[in-house]
């Protein structure tokens, strides 16, 4: 099984379902992982290569991470250099698909509140 790596970031009121869906699962993922006593590590989503989408999360070390610059591929920007290619354009699809709208009050997005609690 080939796997890449994914990241992504978007602003929540914007997001799509499948945006919704990996964060809820690197956040579980991550709350785990502290509780479990790990730290210096960062929770990735790794693309399983093929036909249908799909992510998994892992752990990784900071210093793996941390100050590295990972460029797009070549092959996804067009020839002339000033748009995307249909190669890339086939790979980023699956991250923007289904809607999903918080709610809303007063023309505002809600969000959860949290109660504070300290960690010891």
């Amino acid at each position: 099984m080939q796997l890449n790596l994914v990241c992504c970031s978007v602003a929540r009121h914007c997001a799509s379902l499948t945006d919704v869906n990996e964060a809820y699962q690197v956040g579980k993922t991550a709350v785990e992982t502290a509780l479990s006593g790990k730290s210096g590590v960062m929770v990735m989503l790794e693309r399983e290569v093929g036909k249908e989408y799909f992510c998994n999360t892992a752990i990784i070390p900071l210093e793996k991470v941390a100050n590295i610059e990972k460029k797009l591929p070549k092959e996804y920007i067009t020839e002339s250099g000033n748009n995307i290619s249909p190669k890339f354009l086939d790979y980023i699809m699956p991250l923007i698909q289904g809607e999903s709208s918080p709610p809303f009050v007063d023309g505002v997005p809600r969000f959860a509140k949290l109660k504070g609690i300290k960690a010891k």
